[in-house]
């Protein structure tokens, strides 16, 4: 008789950093009673989310804001804006989106609070200058 998988096991097409705060946050739920079968995409879609939001804030500390465009035909060379900008504010559109819809605090949440979503907040709160 073949095994039972974990119905909240990581999703496999989780990248490795999404799958780590994957499993952090699911606990969490799980402990709070906040699971529903039917959240499962939702919190997996969050977590990758989440990670590329957070490579693209990585980038953009590195890159900066723009990036050379070597410009066309009649063009001169020029900067445009970073294709790392409009991912960074999409992914925290739509992760506040999915916080909403799983019912989970989306407030200012304070340093006391050790939680996968406090940490989150947190994170958000800083790089969108909120603190």
């Amino acid at each position: 008789m073949a095994k039972k998988s974990d119905p909240w096991s990581a999703p496999t097409w989780l990248v490795d950093a999404a799958k780590e705060w994957w499993e952090r946050i699911v606990a969490e739920l799980k402990e709070k009673g906040l699971l529903a079968r039917s959240s499962k995409l939702t919190v997996a879609v969050l977590a990758q989310l989440f990670h590329q939001y957070d490579v693209a804030c990585h980038s953009l500390v590195k890159d900066g804001l723009t990036q050379a465009c070597g410009g066309g035909v009649n063009r001169d060379p020029h900067d445009i804006p970073s294709a790392a900008v409009e991912i960074q504010h999409n992914h925290i559109t739509q992760m506040v989106k999915l916080i909403r819809e799983l019912k989970l605090n989306s407030e200012p949440i304070g340093d006391e609070d050790s939680s996968a979503i406090g940490d989150l907040a947190r994170q958000l709160q800083a790089r969108s200058g909120m603190n």
